[in-house]
């Protein structure tokens, strides 16, 4: 049977990756994970990336400026679920968890220094499972504006046809706009199961844009503690 798994570091595209495997496998479980935690199981791992400043930058943006929408809080959680899930306790609590492990995640260090610890963390992760024949590496720079990056390892490694009329319904499904739209208040249990995003989960976008978010005078110390990393990945000559 088929195993695929989707990993990536935080702010690095994994949800969409994520969002277009399961629409395109929906009977297959893909679990997911960040680096850190994963380990090859035999699955094809979809592993997304991102140049290291430009994560460090997302992670100051969402934890020191708080220009993120507002999170949801523990009443509208609860009120939530009751709307979505009624009954299903089970549900109710895999949810509910879902939207607690984002609260946690955007709540954490403010800072520069928190952001670059975060972002080496888990690239020191991912660096020990690199070259395993079914780690998939997709940058977030290739495939944010084309998801043809994404269909075509699909049928790369996976071996299945993802056919033109296919690409543009999920091209529209899951752009950038949609996913936002989508995220403010999920209409149905299907939906927030399907595609796992809630307010504060759809960021910018654009590669580089970390030279518009962090202060000038901080630059120096972001490329002392991450410039050797960006030129281990290759962002970097």
């Amino acid at each position: 049977m088929l195993k695929i798994s989707c990993c990536g570091i935080p702010r690095s595209g994994s949800t969409l990756c994520y969002q277009i495997l399961h629409h395109l496998f929906p009977d297959i479980k893909i679990p997911r994970s960040h680096p850190g935690v994963w380990r090859p199981d035999g699955s094809w791992a979809f592993v997304t990336i991102r140049h290291p400043y430009d994560l460090v930058s997302s992670l100051y943006r969402l934890r020191s400026i708080r220009s993120h929408p507002p999170q949801v809080n523990e009443r509208e959680t609860v009120h939530l679920m009751n709307l979505l899930f009624g009954d299903d306790e089970a549900q109710k609590i895999r949810c509910t968890k879902i939207l607690a492990d984002h609260r946690e995640y955007l709540s954490g260090p403010p800072g520069l220094g928190a952001g670059i610890n975060q972002v080496l963390k888990h690239y020191a992760g991912l660096s020990i499972w690199k070259d395993d024949a079914k780690c998939i590496i997709l940058r977030y720079e290739d495939f944010v504006n084309n998801y043809d990056i994404i269909y075509d390892a699909v049928e790369k490694y996976l071996k299945q046809i993802v056919v033109m009329g296919e690409r543009k319904e999920m091209d529209e499904l899951f752009a950038l706009d949609a996913n936002r739209n989508r995220s403010i208040v999920p209409q149905t249990a299907e939906q927030f199961l399907r595609y796992e995003i809630h307010p504060g989960h759809i960021g910018a976008v654009t590669p580089g844009s970390w030279k518009h978010i962090i202060p000038e005078w901080r630059w120096p110390i972001l490329k002392k503690r991450c410039g050797a990393l960006a030129k281990e990945w290759g962002y970097e000559a």
